[in-house]
């Protein structure tokens, strides 16, 4: 009843309002507190006609409204403006010269055009975020995720694909101009995985004139999931609540099961559900039988371990990692560790036999020394045994910091502070833009490498220190080694002939994360840090050589 009356007291405050003139700013402000359960509670809703779940169908397949449906969204703050503005929401603009697109190509350093461009006027966005969700095109304009072109106050993007999303109204509920429709994911039909991919969803909308304005839009991710593996979990680094959520496969089909966390309604992470060193021969899980969160790689965040049985018939333990990988924190696949647990131990397999396995007699996975924190990580990475390790002193403290390397692969650099390991952000990948290897200065706090674009043409040399226990890119000098004749600041085709690299006098730029510094500031400092000795960053000894190097120290 309360939810009654708080409902028929929000429609007849609107209808003051709307008489006294003043319907935009009293629906913008009384629907910002609407749920979707003062709909569906309420004794005035009213079911939709088939006509009118047809209509919403045909509604959200349009240009102007699908993209709505891409992200999940529990309030007009929250939502994915670069998605719902992807293929142009019908209000891409069709006036563009030649001029404006070369301007945008320049702007963009692109060399041709290469897909669809999408073009979207800064007053048309302003006005489409304002009659569509009721927000200010000032608090979004930054997540728009298109090119700004400021002489012509204009978005752009260029591609091939379109996030185009296939979904059927198959119920809702009305209250006055107040909607909550149930949407089915059409093409889950035929494929499992869109399940948990992109599961139906709820959207809850108000009509306002010829427009709808969007309120929430919740995903069912809770629909088809086993019950006994969804559970509550703390997400680390997060205060928002958070889900582990499986849907099981079936080991007489084989078809797979997966395993996804959410946290406040949208997906965090898909773990990994395949096993087996041959990616073309991998396998996958059909049942999850077990899930133990603990943290097994010191760093202070808790890992997941799962127990599943495979498409071989055989249980196994799928080992996965909380990180940060490439700016994005989540569960990374990091190992079956089932073959190495077999080959230590023969107790059952359960989650407090695995934990036991993978913290040996430190269950806290705290650690007093960096000795046993580095210890830790080199059990976990072992598991692989494709690493080989180090011990190296970048800074000027007395703590060494820890190096996991899988030459011509990628490396890996921790140090140790308040009972834990810190990772130094992403991998270092040995190849990517021709990065042969990384060095370091011992005690200055300084690594250096080279890399290259072009086959050579354009070079790099980057200097990195550790501000904070993060590894941080502080000085760029880069090498160009052709003319940059039309100025769109990369070698075009007839820029890297032979005749015109022979003819090339190049230029040499310099950049600072501290973009006060002038160009001659950046040049000294850099001439500073050449003069300094460099050991190549390797590792050199296996885990048993390892052990003894680690308590020697």
């Amino acid at each position: 009843m309360k939810n009654r009356f708080l409902v028929i007291m929000v429609f007849s405050m609107l209808t003051v309002l709307i008489a006294c003139g003043n319907k935009e700013e009293s629906v913008e402000s009384d629907n910002q507190n609407i749920q979707a359960s003062d709909i569906k509670e309420s004794e005035e809703a009213v079911e939709l006609t088939q006509d009118e779940l047809n209509s919403f169908t045909e509604l959200f397949g349009t240009t102007e409204y699908n993209g709505f449906l891409v992200r999940p969204f529990n309030s007009v703050n929250d939502i994915d403006w670069s998605e719902v503005l992807y293929n142009g929401a019908g209000i891409s603009a069709t006036d563009v010269s030649e001029e404006e697109k070369d301007a945008f190509y320049k702007q963009a350093s692109l060399d041709e055009e290469c897909g669809d461009l999408i073009v979207l006027r800064a007053d048309d966005i302003k006005q489409f975020v304002q009659s569509h969700a009721g927000v200010q095109y000032e608090d979004m304009k930054e997540q728009i995720g298109f090119e700004y072109v400021k002489d012509y106050d204009s978005y752009y993007s260029l591609h091939g694909d379109s996030n185009w999303m296939s979904y059927s109204c198959i119920s809702g509920k009305k209250l006055g101009d107040l909607y909550i429709i149930q949407l089915h994911n059409d093409t889950n039909e035929d494929v499992d995985w869109h399940v948990w991919e992109t599961p139906d969803i709820e959207l809850t909308f108000e009509k306002n004139g010829d427009v709808y304005k969007m309120i929430s839009n919740v995903w069912a991710w809770e629909v088809g999931n086993d019950e006994a593996q969804t559970f509550d979990i703390n997400v680390p680094g997060i205060d928002a609540p958070g889900r582990f959520i499986t849907y099981q496969g079936n080991p007489e089909s084989l078809d797979e099961a997966n395993m996804i966390v959410t946290v406040d309604g949208k997906r965090l992470s898909w773990f990994g559900n395949y096993f087996g060193d041959n990616f073309a021969n991998q396998e996958h899980f059909t049942t999850v039988k077990a899930v133990g969160i603990f943290d097994f790689t010191a760093d202070g965040a808790d890992d997941i371990v799962v127990i599943a049985e495979g498409s071989d018939g055989k249980d196994h333990v799928g080992l996965y990692e909380y990180g940060v990988s490439y700016d994005e924190a989540g569960y990374n696949y990091l190992k079956d560790a089932s073959e190495w647990l077999s080959n230590y131990y023969t107790e059952e397999l359960n989650i407090p036999n695995v934990k036991s396995y993978l913290l040996g007699d430190n269950e806290a996975a705290v650690y007093n020394t960096w000795n046993d924190a580095y210890n830790q990580v080199v059990r976990i990475t072992n598991l692989d045994g494709d690493y080989s390790y180090n011990l190296i002193y970048i800074d000027e403290d007395d703590v060494p910091e820890l190096v996991v390397d899988n030459y011509g692969y990628y490396l890996y650099l921790y140090t140790y502070k308040d009972g834990h390991v810190v990772p130094f952000g992403d991998e270092f990948g040995y190849g990517a833009g021709g990065v042969a290897d990384y060095e370091y200065s011992p005690k200055k706090n300084c690594i250096r490498y080279w890399n290259n674009d072009y086959a050579g043409i354009v070079c790099y040399l980057d200097f990195l220190s550790i501000h904070d226990n993060k590894m941080v890119e502080d000085y760029t000098c880069q090498m160009d080694n052709y003319d940059d004749l039309d100025g769109n600041g990369y070698p075009s085709e007839d820029e890297m002939t032979e005749e015109a690299l022979a003819n090339a006098t190049g230029a040499t730029s310099y950049y600072a994360n501290d973009k006060s510094l002038s160009q001659d500031a950046i040049e000294k400092k850099i001439e500073q840090l050449q003069e300094y000795q460099y050991e190549t960053i390797h590792g050199r000894y296996d885990s048993v050589e390892f052990y003894d190097v680690l308590y020697k120290k």
